[in-house]
């Protein structure tokens, strides 16, 4: 199974664009533009985000549209409670046991996913791997439990530099 996790791209701040609490935080115009160029390098490479589960704060809910959109898909994220801050680890692994062996995406948030990374690949959620805005992980699990394989990882320069090319 395949297991791909995001953190959102670049927001604005508390304050600006109407955002007067922290859930509400919107991309900002490059936070956009990043979101879908990471769903249109992972269609050109050929990799199916699957099923979709996004933090209900705004800013992940746009990630994840902008990336699908970016994908060419006509899917809406799910909206995953156990994403938003400050995460909640069982829950995730439930959605992930549900998912049956489907590629799954994950878009949220720092520390929470950086910890989830982390536990993944070392077994162990502290220290957190962070993450850069709008990166994307790739881990491949085979069966049940924690325990995955890294197998690549993607940043917003990358993903600019590997557009750039074609």
């Amino acid at each position: 199974m395949l297991i791909y996790i995001v953190r959102h791209a670049e927001a604005s701040a508390v304050g600006v664009e109407g955002a007067e609490r922290d859930f509400d935080r919107m991309l900002t115009a490059a936070g956009r533009d990043d979101a879908y160029r990471m769903g249109k390098l992972m269609a050109r490479l050929g990799i199916d985000p699957g099923k979709v589960l996004a933090s209900p704060l705004v800013r992940a809910q746009e990630t994840a549209a902008l990336l699908l959109s970016g994908v060419g898909s006509t899917l809406r994220a799910v909206t995953l409670e156990a994403l938003a801050p400050p995460g909640d680890e069982r829950q995730l692994m439930r959605a992930l046991d549900a998912a049956d062996g489907e590629a799954i995406t994950f878009v949220g948030h720092e520390p929470f996913l950086g910890e989830v990374l982390q536990l993944f690949v070392n077994g162990v959620d502290d220290p957190p791997i962070e993450l850069a805005k709008c990166s994307i992980v790739c881990l491949e699990r085979k069966g049940q439990g924690k325990a995955a394989k890294l197998r690549w990882l993607l940043n917003r320069d990358l993903t600019e530099r590997v557009l750039s090319l074609a």
